[in-house]
């Protein structure tokens, strides 16, 4: 499962970004990096405690999950303002491309909004189960 979650967070927003290389590859690249960058900080967070022995490693995902949702809501801030300075814009064919990719950017992000809080909710009940599931083990 980590495997699965790892790859979204990391493959979605780069494909999300590759397919914007074309319409709008700076709103992309401005709204994707923090998060990617904040995917290899919790790597080398996770590798350095995991190195060292450490008893705070449970502390690490949960918060560059909870930060990690933050930069999600930034980046679809950014992008719902980039589209509203579309609308007063006339009809064209290049401005229906560049808001058709400015919505497939946001909802990729609440894609992610979802797949975040499923992986810190699953963390969490991994990390404190329930009381009769704790008795079973």
């Amino acid at each position: 499962m980590r495997f699965l979650h790892n790859g979204l967070q990391s493959h979605c927003p780069s494909l999300c970004c590759v397919c914007n290389l074309a319409d709008d590859w700076l709103p992309a690249v401005v709204a994707v990096f923090p998060f990617l960058i904040g995917c290899v900080a919790q790597f080398a967070f996770e590798k350095s405690l995991e190195k060292r022995g450490s008893s705070s490693w449970p502390l690490v995902p949960i918060i560059f999950e909870v930060y990690r949702l933050y930069q999600l809501t930034k980046a679809s801030h950014f992008i719902e303002r980039l589209m509203f300075t579309l609308k007063d814009l006339p009809a064209s064919p290049e401005l229906l491309e560049r808001s058709g990719a400015l919505f497939a950017m946001i909802v990729t992000f609440q894609v992610l909004g979802v797949v975040c809080l499923w992986s810190l909710m699953t963390f969490l009940l991994r990390l404190f189960p329930s009381r009769p599931v704790a008795e079973k083990y």
